[in-house]
């Protein structure tokens, strides 16, 4: 549980307060981390500014928050300048976690796919610094769970907003990128914890492994079937995929007895990914 609380809390963020961070791997990581916190950051003070125009006056509490905005916006912004630089203690540092449920509890109301373009666009470079730095395994099990808690808001926010969604092609473009996203992350974690051991057919997770591939087949050749009888695709934009899905989906049930059992999941997720373009190929042409 977060504790949305910053009284006495110190923010660490540059290595005013600390030594510099050096490890190539997590330098990526928190420079990826610090973009997007940057970005939480700076929305927050937007939606605070706005509500003093409304308002006129802020409670005790939110004077606090925006004393506390102000400043982790300082430490960002001696970053990007190059003032300073990125802290050992940024990555280990709870106090951010605080911003992220602000962020999404001040945007509850707000739920446009379209006002958080830049958000997915901050997370898919996060994501993809997040699988390098595990696979370098350059993480400790601290900064994998404050890791972790970030995502599992983000997801939580990400549910809530599908209940909010028009019915528009781009809210759909979004929604998929967000799944890709979320999933990428999700293999990193899988890596991370896995035992880099093959399975066997006796293990519970090869028969889900399994029942997940079956229904992922399913969902290709239903959509393969919609596509087929249009008029308006080329073959090739919905066969190839189609293709690519149905031999990642079905080599990863060998994969997961012969080598390493993460590897099964990542075809299985690539698989995926590539079947949410044919999501969105039936989306366009309304079917």
């Amino acid at each position: 549980m977060v504790t949305a609380s910053l009284d006495d809390v110190n923010l660490y963020i540059t290595d005013e307060f600390c030594a510099t961070l050096t490890d190539k791997n997590l330098l990526h990581l928190a420079n990826m981390l610090a973009e997007v916190e940057r970005h939480i950051v700076g929305q927050l003070r937007v939606s605070y500014d706005s509500a003093l125009k409304v308002r006129k006056s802020l409670e005790d509490d939110e004077l606090l928050t925006v004393q506390r905005i102000n400043a982790a916006m300082e430490q960002f912004n001696d970053i990007v300048s190059g003032t300073r630089q990125i802290g050992t203690l940024y990555l280990t540092d709870r106090t951010m976690l605080f911003y992220w449920v602000r962020f999404f509890d001040v945007h509850n109301n707000a739920l446009k796919p379209s006002r958080f373009i830049w958000f997915i666009k901050d997370m898919i470079e996060l994501s993809k610094a997040i699988v390098q730095a595990i696979t370098a395994n350059a993480l400790d099990e601290t900064v994998m769970r404050l890791l972790e808690l970030r995502w599992t808001r983000t997801e939580h926010f990400a549910s809530r907003v599908v209940d909010y969604i028009p019915e528009s092609v781009s809210t759909i473009v979004w929604l998929i990128l967000t799944t890709v996203v979320f999933n990428t992350a999700t293999f990193a974690l899988t890596y991370y914890y896995s035992p880099h051991t093959r399975g066997t057919w006796k293990d519970a997770d090869f028969w889900s492994l399994i029942q997940q591939a079956i229904t992922q087949l399913i969902g290709v050749a239903i959509a393969a079937a919609s596509l087929m009888e249009t008029e308006d695709n080329s073959s090739w934009t919905w066969q190839i995929p189609c293709v690519v899905v149905f031999c990642l989906t079905a080599i990863s049930i060998p994969l997961y007895l012969y080598i390493p059992t993460e590897w099964s999941s990542f075809t299985m997720l690539v698989g995926g990914a590539v079947q949410t373009f044919l999501t969105l190929q039936l989306a366009i042409i309304g079917v």
